[in-house]
């Protein structure tokens, strides 16, 4: 699967840029079901309710289903639904008064629709009703694609979600799986956003090494691909890749950036360079001091005690002192 969308740009950033709306690469088998299903709904006008944790692509899923329709990417509309007020589908076709805006087509995406309050939710029952129905002489051409993070299905039976709007958003359900479920996707989608922010920002397309890799499989991906996005965004900014991903790592039980070359983490290079200029200040002292241990602690504004630890962490022994001073 070669083809790769956006998650990015609304509004006039989506109409300038529809020349290069294409789908995710993709190669897990639950990606490749999931474009023969787009591909099927291309020509089919029902609505579309898409399933999926935040981050996993439900709006470049939308938008996807939206492109193989040959519309126009202004006709890609965008209720505030954020806003959570009633009024926010007053600039839909076929409000107020029922009457459609001719023959237009396009697509009406209800993001997070699960989020909206009983009030919205009422409103957009109303306002689904009132749409002009398909064959008439008003037939409005909008399909409407709603995305949700929860299961509507179980909120309608405990009574958070309207059972009426479920069935009205709800014709065809589209689940997308996330990052963790389909791991052999990462590498594929890694790699695209790096060559296009890469290029999006005139900079070398950095090489990723074996630690990365393997940073990048055992990942769990909480935000999913818009997680992995963002940092592939970052290595391509600044191009190292410890320094990019060093924050996620943490999520990583036990990972340790060390790949075959043994090129240390920039912590663990931080800690070494510490502990070699502690070696050399103590050496100095305790030359200056005859390797007198009890004048150095002074000097070095530690305790006797202290002095020794530190012998011992840092490799310098009872023998390490030249013949004949005294400690």
């Amino acid at each position: 699967m070669q083809r790769a969308l956006s998650h990015e740009g609304t509004g006039e950033q989506v109409r300038n840029r529809s020349a290069e709306l294409e789908f995710f690469p993709a190669v897990s088998p639950a990606m490749r079901v999931l474009e023969s299903a787009l591909d099927a709904l291309a020509g089919v006008d029902i609505p579309v309710l898409i399933c999926g944790e935040n981050g996993s692509g439900k709006r470049t899923t939308a938008l996807r289903v939206h492109q193989l329709r040959n519309l126009a990417p202004e006709s890609f509309l965008e209720p505030a639904c954020a806003n959570n007020t009633p009024d926010m589908f007053s600039v839909l076709p076929w409000n107020g008064n029922g009457k459609g805006r001719g023959q237009v087509e396009g697509t009406v995406y209800l993001s997070e629709v699960g989020d909206l309050s009983n009030a919205c939710q009422l409103q957009l029952v109303k306002w689904l009703s009132r749409a002009p129905k398909e064959g008439s002489a008003t037939s409005h051409g909008f399909r409407v694609i709603a995305s949700t993070r929860r299961d509507l299905q179980q909120e309608a039976r405990d009574g958070r979600f309207r059972e009426d709007l479920y069935f009205l958003i709800g014709g065809v359900c589209l689940r997308i799986f996330p990052l963790r479920s389909r791991r052999e996707d990462i590498p594929l989608l890694f790699e695209w956003f790096l060559d296009r922010y890469s290029t999006l920002f005139c900079r070398p397309k950095p090489a990723l090494g074996p630690a990365t890799l393997k940073f990048l499989m055992e990942y769990h991906w909480p935000g999913n691909v818009r997680e992995l996005k963002d940092a592939a965004k970052t290595l391509a900014a600044v191009g190292d890749e410890r320094l990019a991903l060093t924050t996620l790592s943490s999520g990583v039980e036990g990972f340790r950036w060390q790949d075959d070359s043994g090129v240390m983490a920039l912590k663990d290079a931080s800690r070494a360079a510490s502990r070699q200029a502690e070696r050399e200040l103590i050496t100095a002292v305790l030359t200056r001091n005859r390797w007198n241990r009890k004048r150095a602690a002074e000097e070095l504004k530690i305790s006797y005690k202290a002095l020794l630890y530190k012998l011992k962490q840092i490799g310098i022994h009872e023998d390490s002192s030249p013949r004949g001073e005294q400690a």
